[in-house]
Order: structure tokens, then C-alpha cells, then sequence
């Protein structure tokens, strides 16, 4: 106890110390605000972190700026309620915290709690505090730190989380829930997120970064999907717009990708870029490089090049292209020391992320690049810039007839392989059994397979 009264008051002092001068930044909150933060919701101990205001590489100020946040969406109307969760932070914010936690420590790489990755930690036997580690500030977000805390503080109600079902099958190590309505520390998250998304504390930037994040949680957070989520795929039809498949029937999806990347070139000689952020849709014309894009995944391009242009995909550590019988490859440094590899009549690229895929096709490595060629075959690639940078030649391949082939894991994490032939139809491989027609897609003409996805149209309106 004497320990934890000294830490206290070494803490008071680093803090009463650094905030003598004042900070100008407009963005910046008041020190008197932030010492409230410290002093009036909870008691906060720094563990040993000095104190500076308003820098955001500062864990204890982001932890001040997280705690007025939460004070500041529990003065505004609270509503988290929606299609996915309800009922868990019944009446603000703060209120809920208040009713569980009274003491919030902030660890350090050092410690014995917050070594490595975790963002927080809520510890049964101290039953009114928790910690909050300095990764959870990595991001340099103030509403992912107050996310962490009522993460943490949900905890004390009970509802452990449990091991997600996909790990068998992505190789994923991470906890989920094992649905919203277990009404667990990440359902809390969700019902925090959106009720903040709806009053005007966040600015548009955050706003932006919430959306995503909350949206990824809703995907592969849970074990049973929330609200009127499904698995599915997202296609490309002749028509040239974006469709979600759910193994029964396809929904069109205007221009919007809640998850996934394509890329094509579009009938007018433009290339059409899709990214995993579904609020954006970016279009960028071949005039001997691709312009306007904020991080540039591909090398200048002459007219000729751009004309033979076929695939590109995202493969691991490296980024890779297809155009002409050339496979172009790039690993984190860029396209400065690119790999090529001539690939006689290559036509597509595909990468398979699924330990069952892999091992269906027989193939020793748990995430497998191919390249789809025009005489019907599959010829694998290194999934990994180092061995791709020393490799001299690739295997002949086997057989696999197939303009485009994507994974998928249908309801619920059910391994299938979506295949498009040359006519432009679907089929449908699941683990084990013979090759189908994609049920609801007999008569549907598709022009490109995009990828495996979780998608609704309630996750747009989040």
C-alpha cells in the first residue's frame, strides 16, 4: 500500500511539473480539462511515464484526451443501440465506467502485464482497476484507447472471451466473442463506437477511423455473425457493377467494397482501383504512370504495358502485377528492384489465405499465390518477397482450369472455392466434394471474382 501511495504522489508531481507551460494548439484540450481527467473521473497512475501535454506520441496524454472524450459523448445524447447490439451501456458512457472501475493504471513495455501487444488488461483479484497498455496508443487514437478501457471495464461483468473459429482456418491467434448478444467486452466496444458515431464529438477524421475499425470488429469479432451480417463473396458482373454473393443469391452493391481489393481495366482505358476502405472508389487513368493515388502500389507503366495489363494483387509482403506473360513483383521497399518472371499465356492472379484451401490443394505452405494460365492451369508462386527475390524459375503448376478463383468460407466458415470459367459462370468447390454450379448464379453472366467477404447493407450505414 505504502508503494502504491508513493507512485501515486511521484506521479502527481511529474504531472502538476509538466504542465506548468501552456500549449497553443487549438486542437489541444485545456490543461485544466486534463488534469479533471486525471484527478475528478478516476484515479490514474503513470507507472512511471512523464507527462507531456498535448503531444500525441504521449501515452498519458492520449489517456487524458481518451477519458474527457468519454466524459464529453456521456454530455451528449447517448445512443449506441442498433441492428448489431443494444442494452449494455445503458445510460452513458461515463455512468457505465463509473459502476465498475475506479483506478486506471498505465503500463509499460517493461512490465510484466503489458509485454508485447496488448492493449489492456483487467485483473479479477484488484476488482476496481485495470491497466492500459502504451500499444493501444499505437495509433496515436484517443477513442481506441477509451475504446480499451471499456473493453477492460466490461470485463468485471464476466464474459470471457473465447477462441475464434476461423483460427483453424486464417491461422489467427486473436480472442473474439462468441456472439453480440453473449453481450461480452468487444459487443461493448461495438454499442461505444456507434453511439459516438452519431453525436458531433469525433471530427470527420475520426469518424472515418471508427467506422473502420468497428466494422472490421463486426466481421471477425464474433463467432456467430451480429445483426444481418453474411459470408460472402464480392463479384463483378458484366455489367460492371459490384455484387455480394451469399451462396444463395447476389445483392448489388453499387461501387461500394466493404472488404477486398480489385483492380481492373475498365472498356475506356482507365484502370478502376477498388480499396478495403468501402467509402472509397478511385478511378486512375494510364498516362505512362498511374497518378493521383496517395500510395502509389504500382511502377510507371509505358502505353504498352498498360495496354497488356491483366491482374495485380497484394501477396503477403509483396505486391505483384500481371501484364503480358510477365509477372512483376515488388516487396516492402517498392518497385525501385522489382522481380519479373516470364509466365507464357499467364491470364489471371489469385491469392489463396485459408490452411484448408492450401491443403486441398496439396500445396506444403499455409497462404498460396498462383498464377491462372491460358492453357488451364494453376502455377504456384512464393507467398513471400524473399523467397519470390531468389526464386529462378516456378513449377509447372496443375491443372485448374479457371479465369479467376477466389476462397471463400460460406456460412459461417465453411471452406469453398469460387472458380469463373472463360463463359463467364460461376462454379462452386467445396472441401472434399466435386465441382458445382454456384447455386443462384446458373444464369448470371460475371466478369471478375473480387474476393471473400462479410458484408450487409447495415454495415454501409454504420
Amino acid at each position: 500500500m505504502t508503494n502504491l501511495v508513493l507512485t501515486a504522489i511521484l506521479a502527481a508531481a511529474v504531472f502538476a511539473t509538466s504542465i506548468a507551460e501552456g500549449a497553443t494548439d487549438p486542437n489541444c484540450f485545456p490543461r485544466s480539462r486534463v488534469a479533471e481527467a486525471f484527478e475528478r473521473d478516476f484515479e490514474v497512475v503513470l507507472g512511471g511515464h512523464r507527462y507531456q501535454h498535448c503531444d500525441l506520441d504521449n501515452f498519458p496524454y492520449l489517456t487524458a484526451k481518451a477519458i474527457l472524450m468519454i466524459r464529453d459523448l456521456s454530455s451528449s445524447e447517448f445512443d449506441g443501440s442498433s441492428i448489431f447490439v443494444e442494452g449494455i451501456i445503458r445510460t452513458t458512457p461515463l455512468d457505465f465506467l463509473n459502476s465498475r472501475i475506479k483506478k486506471i493504471y498505465l503500463g509499460h513495455p517493461g512490465d510484466r502485464v503489458c509485454d508485447g501487444s496488448l492493449d489492456g488488461h483487467h485483473d479479477a483479484r484488484e476488482r476496481d482497476a485495470i491497466r492500459v497498455c502504451p500499444s493501444s496508443a499505437k495509433d496515436r487514437s484517443a477513442f481506441h484507447v477509451a475504446s480499451v478501457i471499456m473493453h477492460e471495464a466490461k470485463h468485471f461483468d464476466g464474459n470471457p472471451h473465447v477462441s475464434c473459429n476461423r483460427r483453424k482456418f486464417m491461422g489467427s491467434s486473436e480472442a473474439c466473442d462468441e456472439s453480440t448478444r453473449s453481450y461480452g467486452a468487444y459487443a461493448t466496444e461495438i454499442e461505444f463506437a456507434i453511439g459516438a458515431l452519431r453525436t458531433s464529438v469525433l471530427n470527420d477524421s475520426e469518424k472515418s477511423d471508427v467506422r473502420e475499425r468497428t466494422r472490421d470488429s463486426l466481421r471477425w469479432r464474433f463467432n456467430a455473425l451480429p445483426g444481418d451480417l453474411k459470408e460472402g463473396a464480392a463479384l463483378v458482373l458484366n455489367s460492371g457493377e459490384l455484387a455480394f454473393y451469399d451462396g444463395k443469391k447476389i445483392t448489388k452493391m453499387a461501387s461500394r467494397v466493404p472488404r477486398g481489393t480489385i483492380a481492373q481495366v475498365a472498356p475506356n482505358g482507365v484502370l478502376r482501383f477498388i480499396t478495403a476502405d468501402p467509402t472509397k472508389y478511385y478511378e486512375y487513368a494510364f498516362d505512362g504512370e498511374i497518378k493521383s493515388a496517395k500510395n502509389r502500389i504500382f511502377p510507371p507503366m509505358d502505353s504498352e504495358m498498360a495496354s497488356k495489363f491483366r491482374d495485380f494483387e497484394k501477396i503477403g509482403d509483396m505486391r505483384c502485377i500481371l501484364y503480358s506473360d510477365y509477372l512483376t513483383c515488388a516487396g516492402p521497399e517498392g518497385f525501385e528492384r522489382p522481380k519479373h518472371i516470364k509466365i507464357p499465356g499467364a491470364a489471371g492472379l489469385s491469392f489463396m489465405r485459408s490452411n484448408q484451401a492450401v491443403r486441398w490443394f496439396g500445396l506444403p505452405m499455409r497462404d498460396v499465390a498462383f498464377i491462372l494460365t491460358g492453357n488451364g492451369r494453376a502455377i504456384p508462386i512464393p507467398s513471400d518477397w524473399e523467397s519470390m527475390s531468389s526464386a529462378r524459375t516456378l513449377p509447372i503448376g496443375f491443372e485448374f482450369s479457371a479465369r479467376a478463383a477466389v476462397p471463400w468460407f460460406g456460412p459461417r466458415l465453411v471452406p469453398y472455392i469460387l472458380k469463373l470459367n472463360r463463359q463467364g459462370q460461376v462454379t462452386l468447390l467445396e472441401f472434399g466434394k466435386d465441382e458445382k454450379p454456384a447455386p443462384g448464379l446458373e444464369s448470371t453472366h460475371v466478369s471478375d471474382l473480387v474476393g471473400p467477404l462479410v458484408w450487409s447493407e447495415s454495415l454501409d450505414q454504420i
